[in-house]
């Protein structure tokens, strides 16, 4: 009767001092206010976000002055709270061990994967205010997996609890989400409580995917620590290193001198696309294609003055006059006249009606001319030949070439080489006179010269 008396006075003493620690020592303290992100810039570092937390009834157990239920749930919040509210991600929050009075399952889907809304991921988070029910972490990573594989993407997949009584199966789960998902899952466990085996549990799921780590729920406490793991994991703040307005992160062009106009890229504007960027540019506005030297302006090969892609006379030799092609200035015979086309009109080479032959006096006047080609090595001639409009019109064609050809054998014969010079007939195609009289239709009978390179 006393063993009796003294085994309930025990099992009284036992219960008191469990109940004292859950009355006294078990509070849901808050931990504080949440970290709030501070509208830094950032970068995302993952595009789904599922956290499954344990509510089962082992998570009653006192953890560091509150239970673990507690500390989890205000781990969550914290690390929800501190998420930017803009950022682009999908998220989903899941839970497994319930009391009837919130659910018949085991396990539930408290808000499906979707777009990130801070506001509903919180509520369905203070929606679970109570922890107790079977342990099927296994079942609520079935659901997670199911969820991502309708979704592509990197995924961070936290799971809080004690790891109480967590079986075999969860493993097993997470190597299939790692085969199906590949490289874009990584798990971080964090684990509150006592429980060795549980601790262990957790630890090895953080290992499966190679990229996950492991967390204890106390290291977690403060919200320096919280955001340490949120600006790590989920996203991360971004700097500009040489201010030029474009995070380093997705800046192509690091090290841009100050004030210096960049693109999206950060890489300083190039207007003219010639290759050299506005601020070195000293020749703004360079035609599209055109080459360019290193200070943007485009290239003269020749040194003529002229640009090479204005230039329609290339490598012409260097202290040459060019006209605006960049072709070079010939200077005529004295009596000749440079006409708007270029072209050079020598009067006294002239031919009878009908006639194609050169008289003394034509021949003096060509002479000049083979001079000129004699000293100007590179220059080239087209002789044109003309007549005027009296009789048939093809044998006036054919005549003003007659006169063109036995003028090109002139200067040929004279000691110019034959490919310097093209001789075409214009018949009276471009009078320089009226037709009408025996003087106009004399100056319309003529040669003129059309130098080229």
């Amino acid at each position: 009767m006393k063993l009796f008396k003294k085994t309930i006075f025990t099992l009284f003493a036992l219960s008191f001092l469990i109940g004292g620690c859950a009355v006294n020592q078990c509070k849901n303290l808050s931990g504080g206010n949440p970290p709030v992100y501070d509208g830094s810039d950032y970068t995302k570092k993952i595009d789904n976000l599922v956290i499954i937390a344990d509510t089962s009834s082992s998570m009653e157990a006192c953890c560091k002055n509150q239970t673990c239920f507690s500390m989890c749930q205000n781990i969550v919040t914290k690390m929800i709270s501190g998420l930017p509210s803009d950022i682009d991600i999908n998220s989903a929050y899941l839970t497994y061990g319930h009391l009837s009075s919130i659910s018949s399952k085991p396990n539930l889907v408290n808000l499906e994967l979707g777009k990130f809304s801070k506001e509903k991921f919180l509520e369905a988070v203070a929606k679970v205010d109570n922890a107790g029910g079977t342990s099927r972490l296994d079942l609520s990573l079935e659901d997670a997996l199911k969820m991502l594989s309708c979704n592509s993407g990197k995924t961070a997949l936290f799971v809080l609890g004690d790891g109480v009584e967590m079986g075999d199966k969860p493993f097993s789960i997470v190597e299939k989400m790692k085969k199906d998902l590949g490289g874009n899952i990584c798990i971080y466990p964090i684990h509150a409580g006592t429980s060795l085996d549980g601790q262990k549990g957790f630890a090895k799921l953080a290992s499966i995917t190679g990229c996950g780590k492991f967390y204890k729920a106390e290291e977690l406490a403060s919200n320096e620590s919280v955001a340490a793991l949120l600006n790590g994991i989920i996203y991360e703040k971004v700097t500009d290193s040489d201010g030029d307005g474009v995070a380093d992160n997705l800046d192509r062009c690091k090290n841009t001198p100050g004030n210096v106009k960049v693109d999206k890229n950060g890489c300083p504007i190039d207007s003219d696309k010639d290759g050299v960027a506005d601020y070195k540019d000293k020749c703004l506005g360079t035609p599209l294609k055109a080459k360019v030297d290193k200070n943007g302006c485009p290239i003269d090969s020749d040194g003529d003055g002229v640009a090479d892609y204005m230039d329609k006379c290339p490598n012409t030799k260097a202290g040459a006059s060019v006209d605006a092609n960049g072709c070079m200035i010939v200077s005529a015979s004295d009596k000749a006249e440079i006409t708007e086309k270029g072209t050079w009109i020598l009067r006294e080479i002239q031919f009878g009606s009908n006639k194609s032959t050169i008289n003394e006096k034509s021949a003096k006047e060509i002479d000049e001319v083979v001079a000129i080609l004699k000293e100007n090595k590179d220059l080239k001639l087209e002789i044109q030949g003309h007549s005027d409009s009296k009789g048939n019109t093809a044998y006036n064609y054919k005549l003003s070439q007659k006169r063109a050809d036995s003028v090109k054998k002139y200067i040929t014969d004279k000691g110019i080489e034959s490919k310097r010079i093209i001789s075409k007939g214009y018949g009276p195609s471009q009078p320089m006179a009226t037709n009408e009289t025996a003087e106009g239709r004399a100056l319309n009978r003529r040669v003129e010269f059309k130098p080229f390179n």
